[in-house]
């Protein structure tokens, strides 16, 4: 239930949990219990048309996944339109925050195919399983990835923890929320544009932007 005020508030019936070992954010409809959606927690910069820092050789400079290496999701947070925030620790490694599109027609066509590349339960049995699930056969690459995670912002340094609370708070009429993030070992929080996930002004005429955070 995301409370929008006193009165009402907006229902979603899908929940995401993060599996720090596997790298993965798993989607649950909460109605069948049924697992809908599988994704990797971190994705590359798709230098060709993502906003933020610039990229090096055609690759993300800070955010380098493989097949073996893992950036510890952890923290998840659901925005007004349902999508889904995940805050990638990193643990003595790049941490991050990462956005998963809610609907299909907020996923991006990155490799300009006219089909959305993402998971799904094809058999219907409740689980995605490895063949269901999108896996980049390039991992540096973000056309390959699943097109419902749509970027990936780099927070923190490289060692110790880096984001590790996440939250949503009210946003002006119309937009998903103001997200907030804190950074467990810089001890500080940083507001992200719900856009395009880089850093944003920390003033807004929005008073009511109240959060508590738990680290």
């Amino acid at each position: 239930q995301v409370t929008l005020n006193q009165s009402g508030g907006e229902a979603f019936h899908f929940m995401s949990i993060a599996n720090d070992t596997k790298r993965w954010v798993s989607k649950y409809d909460t109605r069948t219990a049924k697992e809908v959606g599988r994704y990797w927690s971190v994705i590359p910069r798709d230098c060709s048309s993502s906003d933020g820092p610039p990229c090096t050789g055609g690759k993300d400079n800070q955010l380098r996944p493989n097949a073996s290496r893992s950036y510890h999701p952890s923290r998840t947070a659901i925005d007004l339109f349902g999508n889904v925030w995940v805050a990638n620790r990193g643990v003595d490694d790049q941490g991050s925050v990462t956005k998963i599109a809610n609907d299909p027609s907020s996923c991006i066509d990155r490799n300009g195919n006219g089909t959305i590349e993402t998971s799904s339960d094809l058999d219907n049995d409740g689980v995605i399983d490895a063949n269901e699930m999108v896996t980049p056969n390039d991992w540096l690459d973000a056309k390959k990835y699943d097109e419902c995670v749509l970027f990936t912002t780099p927070l923190g340094g490289t060692s110790g923890i880096g984001p590790r609370a996440l939250a949503i708070s009210v946003g002006f009429e119309g937009t998903s929320g103001d997200v907030w993030v804190g950074v467990h070992n810089e001890k500080k929080v940083v507001k992200l544009n719900a856009s395009n996930g880089q850093p944003a002004p920390l003033s807004s005429t929005n008073s009511n932007t109240s959060i508590a955070l738990g680290f």
